[in-house]
Parts: C-alpha cells; sequence; structure tokens
C-alpha cells in the first residue's frame, strides 16, 4: 500500500510536468526549435533537481545512512532537502549562465508557465482523487496565473512578464500560507520564509539583470 502510495505520487508529478511542457509547446509564443530547446532544458534540471533532494537527503541523514542505506533511500524528503536542492540548482544555473551556456532568462520564461501548469494539474490531482479541499484557493492562484502569462506573453517583455508572475505567486502562496494550516507544492511543505526568501532573491537578481541591460544598452 505504501509502495502504491509513492507510485501514484511519483506518477502525479511526472504527468503534471509532461502536461506543463505540452502546453507549452503548443501555446508558447517561441519558435518551435527555442521550446524544444528549452523543454529539454527544463527536463534536465528537473532531474537535477531530484538528485539534489536525494542528495541533501542522505547528507542531512548522513549517520542513518551510514548504518542503513537504504533505509535513508526509502526516507520520505522532507520540505529542508528541497530548499536546498533549490538553493544548489540556482547556483548551478548561475554557473551556466554565466559560462554562457544558458539564458538563464529564457530559461525562465520557460520554466514558468511549465511549473505552474505541472502545480495546477497536481493540485486538480490531489482534489480529485485526495478529496484535499486546501488545494481548491491554490488552484485559483494557479489558474489566474496562467491565464495572465499566455495572455500578456505577446504584449509585455520577458521580464516584466517575469516579475509579474513572482510577484502573484509569492504574495499569493504567503497570503495562502496565512490562510491556511499548511500550503504544498507537489507534496512539500512552502514555508512563508522559504518563500519570502526566494522572493527577495529572486527580485534581487532581475533588479541586476535590469541594471546590467541598461548599462548594455539592450533593455
Amino acid at each position: 500500500m505504501v509502495i502504491t502510495s509513492k507510485l501514484v505520487a511519483v506518477g502525479s508529478v511526472v504527468a503534471s510536468f509532461l502536461i506543463g511542457c505540452l502546453l507549452f509547446y503548443i501555446m508558447g509564443n517561441t519558435s518551435a526549435a527555442h521550446k524544444k530547446k528549452y523543454i529539454s532544458e527544463v527536463i534536465s534540471q528537473l532531474i537535477n533537481v531530484v538528485l539534489f533532494i536525494w542528495g541533501w537527503k542522505i547528507i542531512l541523514h548522513f549517520s542513518l545512512f551510514l548504518s542503513d542505506p537504504l533505509a535513508v533511500l526509502a526516507y520520505p524528503s522532507d520540505a529542508i532537502a528541497l530548499y536546498l536542492a533549490v538553493f544548489s540548482i540556482a547556483l548551478l544555473l548561475l554557473y551556466k549562465q554565466k559560462q554562457k551556456k544558458l539564458s538563464l532568462l529564457y530559461f525562465l520564461n520557460s520554466f514558468a508557465p511549465i511549473f505552474l501548469t505541472a502545480s495546477f494539474c497536481y493540485e486538480f490531482i490531489e482534489i480529485t482523487l485526495h478529496h484535499n479541499g486546501n488545494a481548491v484557493a491554490q488552484l485559483a492562484l494557479l489558474t489566474c496565473l496562467i491565464i495572465l502569462y499566455f495572455f500578456l506573453q505577446e504584449r509585455w517583455s520577458v521580464p516584466t512578464l517575469l516579475l509579474l508572475l513572482l510577484h502573484g505567486w509569492s504574495f499569493g502562496m504567503i497570503i495562502l500560507n496565512l490562510l491556511q494550516p499548511v500550503i504544498t507544492s507537489f507534496g512539500y511543505t512552502m514555508d512563508i520564509w522559504f518563500i519570502g526568501l526566494f522572493y527577495i532573491t529572486m527580485l534581487v537578481c532581475f533588479f541586476i539583470y535590469q541594471k546590467r541591460s541598461v548599462t548594455n544598452g539592450n533593455y
């Protein structure tokens, strides 16, 4: 029963991101080659996130790993492992940007709608299969953000649109955190301090990007 539950949870996440990639490919306003390139990059980084989560889970439970490795692998990943994995993947993306192996701006422009759509699908599954009433408000938030993205993608610049999504998702999740006992994303608890730290970090990155773009005359 436990194994079946885990397989269903993993299947829900995989299916949700596949739908997110498909919707981005159909409705994205860039060329097919560009979309294929960044969908491939998004999938690659999602795999890295999973590997980082497993890596941090081993580090956080290292003493148990030494005595019983299989117990750690079977041990459910907590939110701290996810937060550390997000921090790790952010450093990796910044490194790839610095090495000119990746355009971080266009990666985020591809990742944002895929993530939002995948989140919507996952929360919809939570409501329909697990009767999780707490997911309804988050589903409404995600619906608004997805509609805004695809409606404004040809009207607003990429940085401005991403900034809108950042404001909307961050403040929306913080408000939901204050109104509901627990807010999750793909089964992981989203603490207010993490959302706030994520928001501030991304905001600083946007301001740095804007400053450099103005300096280079590209904004």
